[in-house]
C-alpha cells in the first residue's frame, strides 16, 4: 500500500518534477519507505509514488515502473492473486524483472486492457500512461478500499491518493455547499446519487468499481463502471462448505507478504474469527494482535479479546484512547481524514494502528465487511421483516415473536433510535473544521440549527429520501455500496495510513461477496440471530461466547 499522485497537462510543465515532488511528500506518511517521480520526455505527463514496502521490498519494486517501454504505472494497493496472475502471463511470453505485484498488473494490462480488472483480486488504485496511445487509465477496486481523487478542467488533469496532494500542486481548496449542508443537515459523508462528489467544489473521487480513461489528445474523460455485486439468489445444498472455502482462500491470500502481518482484534465475532483463520495458516508462528480496550466501561471487549487471544495463543497488544487524547491529537487526526467524521470510532481506530506500526507491524487484517455482506446490524431485522411480511408470514410470525422477545429483552435496544435518526436537524458546527465526537455534542447539537443562508441555498439539494428497501439483500447492496461501508472504508484508510499500516480485509473478497448475496435472507438472520451462516459455519473455530454473543456493539469503545 502507497501514495500515489500524478499529472497530465495539455502544454509543457517546466516544473512537472518540483510539482510532482510536492504531491508526494504531502504523500510522506503513507510510504515512508521510499519515493519517486517521473516525467514524460514531453513534460506533459508525470506520475509520483510514495512507497509503503510489503511485496518486493527491493529496489526492483520501486514506482513509478515501467513495462515495454511503453507503459508507466504509479499504483496503491495489493493483488493478492498476483502469483497466479504472474504464471499466466509467463505463459504468454511476458518476463518479469521483479517480483512485485506492480510488474504483474502492468503486464495484465498490457495483454488485456481494461478487461484485467475482473481478473484482479485485491485492493487497489493505479494511474497507467500509455506512452504510444497518449491515454492515462484509473482503476479503483470494487468496493473502494483504496481512495483515488482528481481534478479536471480543460488545460490538466490532477489526482491522488488523498486531496492533500493536489492541494499541494496548487489545486484551489473551496468547500462544496450541497455535501456541507447534507451533512449539517442530516449527517451525511457521502451522496448516495453521486458517489464521485467530495466535500470539496471541483474535486472528485473516482468510484468504487469504476475506471476512467483520460485521452490527452481530445482531452476526453470517460468514466466506467466494470463491476456490480451479483444479487441473484440461488439454493445450496453446501452453503456452509462454501463459504469456508471461499473464506480461507481469502484470508490465505490476504497474508501474501514479505514483512511480517498482524491482525486487528476488537473482541467480536468477525475479527476474532480472522485472527482464528490467520492462525490457522501460519501454525506455530507469533501473530501479533492489537485492540482498544476501555476497562470500567460496561461494554469494554477486554473478556473477550482475552478469551480468543488465549485460544489461537497470539501476542496481544491493548491500548486504551482517551477523550484528552483525542482532544490534543485531534487536528492531526482530522487533517489525516480530509472530511469529516461523525463520532469517535474512527479515532479509537487511528489508536489502534497507531500501536501496531509502534510494534513494527506493517500489514494488518480486520473484519471490516463482515457487518454489511452478512447483515450484522440491528437495522437489517426489521428489513428481514418487512420482506418475510410479503413472501412468508408464517415465518414471519416466528420471526416476529423473536425479534419482540429481544426487544423486551434489550438485545435490541436501539429501535428507536432508527426511527429518528434521519430526522436529527443537524449535526456538529457550521464549519467542517470545527468537528467534535457525536456522542458529546448530540443534545447541544439537536437544539441548533443551519445557518439560514446555507439552508436557503441547498435545501433543495438536500440527500435526504425515505429509503424503504424491498427485501434484505437490497438493503445490503445500498449499504455496501452507497452507505455505511463507503465511509468506514474511508475512515479505516487514513486512520492506517496515518501511520503507514496497510489495512486487509479478507470479508470483502469479491467471490465471496457474490456468494453471501447469492444466499437467501435467511441464511443471513435467522432465529433471532444476526450474520447466522457465518456464526454457524464456524462455531467450531471460537469459543461459544464469542460466536454466540448478542452484545457486540458497533465502536470498540467510548472516549471518557
Amino acid at each position: 500500500m502507497c501514495g500515489i499522485a500524478g499529472i497530465i497537462s495539455n502544454k509543457p510543465l517546466d516544473n512537472m518534477v518540483p510539482l510532482l515532488k510536492k504531491m508526494s511528500d504531502a504523500l510522506v506518511h503513507r510510504g515512508p519507505d521510499g519515493e519517486g517521480q517521473w516525467s514524460s520526455d514531453s513534460k506533459t505527463a508525470g506520475l509520483a509514488h510514495r512507497r509503503l514496502s510489503i511485496i518486493d521490498v527491493s529496489e526492483k519494486g520501486a514506482q513509478p515502473m515501467h513495462y515495454q517501454n511503453r507503459y508507466s504505472i504509479t499504483y496503491n494497493g495489493e493483488i493478492y492473486n498476483y502469483k497466479e496472475l504472474r504464471s499466466a502471463l509467463e505463459k504468454k511470453g511476458h518476463q518479469f524483472l521483479s517480483t512485485s505485484d506492480t510488474e504483474v498488473l502492468l503486464g495484465l494490462y498490457a495483454q488485456h486492457g481494461s478487461d484485467c480488472l475482473s481478473m484482479l483480486d485485491g485492493m487497489f488504485a493505479f494511474a497507467i500512461y500509455d506512452k504510444k496511445e497518449q491515454t492515462l487509465f484509473c482503476a479503483r477496486d470494487r468496493f473502494g478500499e483504496k481512495p483515488f481523487y482528481y481534478k479536471h478542467d480543460e488545460q490538466s488533469f490532477y489526482f491522488g491518493s488523498e486531496m492533500k496532494a493536489l492541494w499541494a500542486a496548487g489545486v484551489q481548496k473551496e468547500e462544496n455547499p450541497t455535501m456541507q449542508y447534507n451533512y449539517l443537515a442530516y449527517g451525511f459523508l457521502k451522496n448516495p446519487k453521486n458517489l464521485g462528489e467530495t466535500f470539496y467544489s471541483q474535486i472528485y473521487e473516482l468510484p468504487p468499481a469504476h475506471y476512467l480513461t483520460y485521452d490527452i489528445r481530445s482531452d476526453k474523460l470517460e468514466l466506467k463502471e466494470y463491476y456490480q455485486i451479483q444479487t441473484e439468489e440461488r439454493t445450496l445444498s453446501n452453503a456452509h462448505e462454501e463459504l469456508k472455502a471461499l473464506l480461507k482462500e481469502s484470508i490465505a491470500h490476504s497474508l501474501r507478504s514479505d514483512v511480517a502481518v498482524g491482525c486487528s482484534l476488537s473482541g467480536g465475532l468477525d475479527s476474532s474469527l480472522i485472527a482464528a483463520l490467520i492462525k490457522e495458516n501460519i501454525g506455530e508462528a507469533e501473530l501479533k494482535t492489537f485492540s482498544a480496550v476501555f476497562p470500567g466501561y460496561e461494554k469494554d471487549e477486554s473478556a473477550f479479546i482475552k478469551a480468543t487471544a488465549k485460544k489461537i495463543k497470539s501476542h496481544s497488544f491493548t491500548v486504551t484512547p482517551s477523550l484528552e487524547e483525542y482532544e490534543s491529537e485531534k487536528e492531526h487526526f482530522l487533517w489525516h481524514q480530509e472530511e469529516p467524521v461523525v463520532d469517535e470510532s474512527p479515532f479509537i481506530l487511528y489508536k489502534v494502528y497507531e500501536l501496531a506500526s509502534k510494534n513494527n507491524i506493517k500489514v494488518l487484517l480486520d473484519g471490516q465487511g463482515a457487518d454489511e455482506v452478512f447483515a450484522g446490524y440491528h437495522a437489517y431485522y426489521f428489513t428481514y421483516l418487512r420482506e418475510l411480511r410479503k413472501r412468508d408470514r408464517i415465518l414471519y410470525n416466528h420471526e416476529n415473536k423473536l425479534f419482540k422477545k429481544l426487544a423486551r429483552s434489550g438485545v435490541v435496544n436501539d429501535y428507536r433510535f432508527f426511527r429518528r435518526q434521519n430526522n436529527l436537524s443537524k449535526l456538529f458546527g457550521n464549519k467542517l473544521s470545527d468537528i467534535r465526537t457525536w456522542k458529546q455534542k448530540i443534545d447541544q447539537l439537536r437544539s441548533e440549527k443551519v445557518d439560514a443562508s446555507l439552508f436557503k441555498t441547498e435545501h433543495k439539494n438536500s440527500f435526504k429520501r425515505p429509503y424503504h428497501f424491498n427485501n434484505l439483500n437490497e438493503h445490503l447492496l445500498h449499504d455496501a455500496t452507497k452507505g455505511k461501508l463507503q465511509t468506514l472504508l474511508r475512515y479505516a484508510d487514513r486512520s492506517a495510513m496515518a501511520h503507514g499500516v496497510e489495512i486487509r480485509l479478507p470479508f470483502l473478497s469479491h467471490k465471496l461477496v457474490d456468494f453471501i448475496f447469492s444466499l437467501p435472507a435467511e441464511y443471513k438472520i435467522k432465529e433471532g440471530w444476526t450474520k447466522w451462516i457465518l456464526r454457524d459455519t464456524f462455531q467450531n473455530e471460537l469459543a461459544e461466547e464469542i460466536v454466540w454473543r448478542r452484545d457486540k456493539v458497533g465502536a470498540e469503545g467510548e472516549l471518557k
